[in-house]
């Protein structure tokens, strides 16, 4: 897993299995296409917001489908996800 980044697993998954159920959240499921799409998405948001490779951007929340997405948006550009423990 050394030679593989996080973004790049997504987009492998993607390929391979495009249509297939992700992750179910609320009884709703959302397929790898899903994941990638809406997640380079808020990628581009993020940029727009001046996100860019190596800002340190902290991730605030509970488990949820957002959550997921605004993960990988921040990892598809090169920053640093900081995961902060929503129940402090």
């Amino acid at each position: 897993l050394r030679e593989h980044t996080i973004p790049g697993l997504l987009a492998m998954r993607c390929a391979e299995q495009r249509n297939d159920v992700a992750y179910f959240f609320d009884g709703q499921g959302y397929t790898w296409h899903d994941v990638d799409r809406v997640s380079d998405q808020a990628a581009l948001l993020l940029m727009e917001m001046g996100v860019s490779r190596g800002d340190h951007v902290g991730l605030w929340g509970v488990n949820t489908y957002g959550w997921l997405i605004c993960y990988f948006a921040v990892r598809k550009l090169g920053a640093v996800a900081v995961l902060l423990n929503a129940s402090c």
